[in-house]
């Protein structure tokens, strides 16, 4: 029988596969921007996998996993980026439903059409970036960490070894995107304070030290695998200044990235302060009223909003001082966009002895986000994006036909011409592509 709570999840996966097959439809076997970095010597050229190439920083960032299975698809498929793509947005469904069990864990009650509501403002268009980029998927692989993670720290049985695996999913997410170091010591922060308390209330004496010991495998393997992803960190030449919290633009920066979570793609410091008041409200109420009392669920669900927050503000620190008006880029969205099914499960939480508050806040919350999201359902950003690498594309046919400069500005910001060689060489997908379809014009 097809029941409310059925047909809702059929809806999400509808939705999802739909997505799924316009990602596929506007995807372009072509490598863009920081992907063309994959083709330095180092890299594919290489005849074995190079480990100092795998850890070796990308900018600011150890993107360890996204190295990874962009040289097994190099190894698979000639790093054909379609597939890569596609690749990437199946992995994004992972996200989804980790996102789905979290929120089951945390609010058991909470009913499944709502939680299917919410997740759908997961799966705008205006994630367009990290969907159709395959070098993106060290958003998704750093978020999906960030939930597996945080669901077995606050394991309801406190199990030893999910604790262990817990803490070595936020290592992993810190060696995916830099935004992992922070989003993970946040995390680690929560864990803490809630081991620290329950060893402080335990009643039996067997129970401190285990949780002691807990606490302190949990913590080591945290911090210094954290320490030695965040090795060598430092600041970029022709960036600009960190920007840190006592500047307003700091603030003015961290409300608009908020806002664009929630749907809003224009600047407004009134409605990111808005939607940030909605995250931060329920999460101080619920610690003031139980007076830390709260049970593993709502514990792992402040863990999780306080990585979420954490994430955003490293972001704002560095990319700030580029102006406003990049707090609004695709690719911040999917990080910010979390907090919307995590403010509707932290409201159903704290509003728990009022019912009819509770369905009213719901409500409120999902018309907001609704009126924020009024506008992102458009494909005008894939068409862009298909458009773009279809001329960089045409740059790399005419490259390829008539030799020159290979100035591909859609696809890199300096010309390409040694990159596009060693492409032909290793035969990859995209160079096979062209040269087959050259073959045709000429028969």
């Amino acid at each position: 029988m097809w029941t409310r709570p059925r047909l809702a999840i059929a809806a999400s996966v509808g939705v999802f596969l739909v997505h799924l097959a316009l990602v596929w439809h506007y995807a372009v076997d072509i490598p863009y921007w920081d992907e063309w970095e994959m083709l330095r010597p180092e890299a594919f050229p290489s005849e074995h996998l190079s480990l100092d190439w795998l850890f070796a920083r990308h900018n600011e960032h150890r993107i360890v996993t996204t190295k990874l299975v962009h040289w097994l698809f190099f190894r698979l498929s000639g790093w054909n980026h379609i597939g890569l793509i596609v690749f990437n947005f199946l992995f994004f469904g992972l996200l989804l439903l980790a996102m789905a069990r979290l929120m089951r864990r945390a609010v058991p009650d909470l009913p499944v059409v709502a939680v299917m509501a919410f997740l759908l403002f997961l799966q705008t268009p205006l994630n367009y970036e990290n969907h159709l980029w395959g070098f993106q998927l060290q958003f998704h692989f750093l978020l999906l960490m960030l939930c597996l993670g945080i669901m077995m720290l606050f394991d309801e049985q406190q199990r030893s070894g999910w604790l262990v695996s817990g803490a070595v999913l936020l290592v992993m997410g810190a060696y995916s995107f830099s935004s992992g170091i922070t989003a993970g010591l946040a995390a680690m922060g929560v864990f803490v304070g809630f081991k620290a308390l329950r060893a402080l209330r335990a009643q039996d004496t067997a129970t401190k030290p285990r949780e002691l010991a807990q606490l302190g495998a949990a913590g080591l393997i945290t911090l210094a695998g954290i320490a030695a992803a965040a090795l060598g960190q430092r600041h970029l030449d022709g960036h600009p200044e960190f920007t840190l919290p006592h500047q307003s633009k700091f603030w003015v920066y961290l409300v608009n990235l908020v806002g664009l979570g929630f749907g809003f793609e224009q600047q407004s410091e009134l409605v990111g302060t808005l939607c940030l008041l909605a995250v931060v409200v329920p999460v101080g109420w619920l610690l003031l009223r139980s007076r830390l009392r709260l049970t593993s669920a709502q514990w792992m669900l402040v863990a999780m909003i306080a990585a979420v927050g954490a994430a955003l503000a490293t972001i704002t620190l560095g990319r700030a001082g580029f102006g406003v008006v990049s707090a609004k880029s695709s690719r911040y969205m999917e990080i910010a966009f979390l907090l919307v099914p995590l403010t509707a499960a932290i409201w159903w939480s704290v509003l728990e002895p009022w019912t009819k508050a509770r369905r009213t806040a719901l409500v409120v919350l999902w018309t907001g986000c609704l009126i924020g999201a009024a506008n992102d359902v458009s494909l005008k950003y894939y068409r862009a994006q298909r458009d773009e690498r279809m001329e960089g594309v045409a740059c790399a046919r005419q490259y390829y036909l008539n030799g020159g400069e290979a100035n591909c500005g859609r696809l890199y910001p300096v010309p390409i011409p040694e990159r596009l060689d060693r492409a032909r060489q290793l035969k990859l997908s995209f160079v096979e592509d062209i040269l087959a379809r050259q073959e045709l014009a000429r028969e």
